[in-house]
């Protein structure tokens, strides 16, 4: 996971911008590192059976990128002992146990380090193990179009244009959907 992320999200030292990389991922770069798994049609060891290689390693890498990147996400986040983590003497004061809260962390700090109710804590992004976290760049489809909405697609090889297909998956499963987790939770606005 790590050399995926290093080679093909531009996070460089900085992890904080782990998430607007997903939105970067150069899918021109990654057809070019997998086209071996894609040998010509007239080679001399073509078989029908690796005909669909090349677009499973694109979708795999794809996959560590996108569900495999969350999952281990919220594995590493559950073992997290917050409590520990933020000893007494660092822990915030006179924070107000009856308040509610809005929270973008995927932990239950709120509610194991301060004692605050499940029900005052609306953890927007999700929490480690209880659900799918939210973890994705801003970049939506409309704004980015399809990678087979090109001049001459049509004379691709077919597996470039299935990859571009799962490349183009890829960013939709990787975007953050603000708006509709906006809408979402309008409730919590008018929570009193």
């Amino acid at each position: 996971m790590f050399d995926a992320i290093e080679k093909y999200l531009p996070v460089d030292n900085n992890w904080s911008d782990l998430e607007a990389g997903l939105a970067e991922i150069d899918p021109e770069a990654v057809c070019n590192d997998l086209i071996g798994f894609m040998p010509s049609r007239g080679a001399d060891d073509w078989s029908d059976s690796g005909h669909h290689d090349f677009q499973y390693e694109v979708g795999r890498l794809l996959g560590r990128l996108s569900d495999r990147l969350r999952a281990l996400l919220s594995e590493w986040v559950k073992k997290l002992d917050v409590a520990k983590a933020c000893a007494p003497t660092q822990r915030l004061k006179n924070i107000d146990a009856d308040a509610v809260f809005l929270t973008f962390n995927y932990t239950t700090t709120p509610e194991d380090v301060y004692e605050v109710a499940d029900a005052n804590v609306l953890h927007i992004h999700g929490v480690a193990g209880n659900s799918e976290l939210v973890l994705g760049h801003g970049r939506a489809a409309e704004d980015r179009g399809s990678l087979n909405d090109q001049p001459g697609v049509e004379k691709f090889d077919s597996r470039i244009i299935q990859a571009n297909e799962l490349i183009d998956d890829y960013f939709s499963k990787t975007y953050k959907p603000t708006d509709s987790l906006i809408d979402e939770h309008a409730a919590f606005r008018f929570y009193s």
